[in-house]
């Protein structure tokens, strides 16, 4: 066990680690990253900015993707266009991404939000802390996960309110749905999961 702990690359190693930072005033910043900043730190005027820093061990470097929020209970991403520290707590500021899962590539393909929202985010907000690299098949840009993410809670508290009387099939009815609503943009996908759900439940 004293072992496995000393072989961790986390043994020895401060929380936050940087390479090099640069302090810079937040109102030079461009636009949405400042008002990523702001909306969080109202009252911080400079940040110390960085292109790769470290934390517990895991490295981060800019345009890696990460895990950040959930939806029917998939993961959704971002993209860190970069990251800084304030008060000796790492933070990345990211652009949020839509991802949705393909059966054929075993994977999540990305796009842009509709929203284009930047946001800054701690790494205790991420749905997992490991980071992911993208790839491209043809024009998609996809990418995978390296390990099982558990997404917490989303069943009872996107479905289950609306359904506490209910019974066991109307309650999987509501799931299908849902998974269904879900992949809506995705026709093939949504055709099979539909599909799927009428033999299995009628």
């Amino acid at each position: 066990m004293i072992a496995f702990h000393i072989n961790s690359p986390s043994y020895g190693k401060s929380n936050v680690e940087v390479s090099t930072v640069s302090t810079v005033p937040v109102d030079v910043l461009r636009k949405e990253v400042a008002q990523a900043i702001i909306s969080k730190y109202p009252n911080t005027s400079e940040v110390h900015l960085a292109k790769n820093a470290s934390s517990s061990g895991i490295a981060y470097s800019n345009s890696m993707i990460v895990a950040y929020g959930s939806t029917s209970g998939l993961p959704e991403f971002a993209e860190i266009i970069q990251m800084c520290v304030i008060n000796e707590e790492l933070f990345l500021i990211v652009n949020v991404l839509c991802g949705w899962y393909s059966e054929h590539y075993r994977a999540f393909e990305l796009s842009s939000s509709p929203s284009r929202e930047t946001k800054l985010v701690a790494l205790s907000e991420l749905t997992d802390t490991y980071p992911l690299a993208d790839y491209m098949v043809g024009s998609r840009r996809m990418v995978t996960l390296k390990r099982h993410i558990i997404i917490k809670g989303w069943l009872t508290t996107e479905i289950v309110p609306e359904f506490q009387m209910c019974t066991l099939q109307d309650l999987l009815v509501a799931v299908g749905e849902h998974i269904i609503e879900r992949y809506s943009k995705q026709s093939s996908s949504s055709s099979f999961i539909r599909l799927f759900f009428v033999v299995f439940l009628y």
